[in-house]
């Protein structure tokens, strides 16, 4: 652990210390900057981890800087595969709709010709409230997949156990399942399909690469890292 009181004077800190090389916990553009002037240097090898708010992340500035990062896109892969692969044709989602398609899940949905629209994405609870009932009861929503936070997963299972007995009831997927156990306990009529996920082990990822780096030479290059994902049963 290297302290400095400005971030500028780490590579200093650093060499006076006999540091070898950086494992860089990148949070902000301007630390990003000067790990990269570091790595362009080449005083040291510099490993980022790249734990950042992926809506206001620009993938094109990393260059060939090393880097592990998230593999987001294989996340909405795997959410969009399961949908895929239960044969359904129309679904709502409930969530971040720009997390949506920042991960590719709307654009694979799309390609195996399933329907998710705008007027589909229910991003409030308000919307949840007033619109979900509408879009079930006109027929067609075959699944309906909630992201969270824990009110918007709320607001669709109210609209849920409060649906005419007779009407159709589509498929119900909601992500962090293990937050909302307690929370399910009051609507034991509504049957859901629990996802669990957990952020990508990117820290030992880029110690293993910086290692072999320093053990053996071998060329670090950026890496994507898969998203811990589990679907339960249904």
């Amino acid at each position: 652990l290297i302290q400095a009181t400005t971030q500028e004077n780490l590579l200093r800190k650093a060499l006076y210390h006999g540091v070898n090389s950086l494992l860089w916990f990148y949070n902000s553009s301007s630390s990003f900057a000067i790990a990269r002037d570091i790595h362009d240097s080449g005083v040291l090898p510099v490993a980022l981890i790249r734990y950042r708010n992926p809506q206001n992340d620009d993938d094109t500035a990393y260059g060939d800087v090393p880097h592990v990062a998230m593999d987001y896109l294989a996340l909405g892969r795997q959410r969009a595969q399961f949908f895929i692969r239960r044969k359904h044709r129309q679904i709502v989602f409930v969530g971040r709709t720009w997390f949506a398609r920042y991960i590719g899940f709307v654009e694979e949905l799309s390609r195996a010709g399933i329907s998710i629209c705008e007027d589909h994405c229910l991003g409030r609870s308000v919307d949840i409230i007033h619109r979900l009932p509408d879009l079930i009861l006109q027929g067609g929503i075959s699944g309906i997949f909630s992201e969270g936070g824990i009110d918007l997963i709320e607001s669709v299972l109210k609209v849920l156990s409060n649906l005419p007995k007779k009407s159709p009831f589509p498929e119900i997927v909601i992500s962090n399942h293990s937050a909302v156990k307690v929370l399910l306990e009051s609507y034991p009529k509504v049957k859901i399909i629990g996802i669990e996920f957990a952020e990508a082990d990117c820290g030992r990822a880029a110690a293993v690469m910086l290692a072999n780096h320093l053990k053996s030479g071998k060329t670090m290059t950026p890496l994507q890292v898969p998203i811990d994902y589990c679907i339960s049963k249904p």
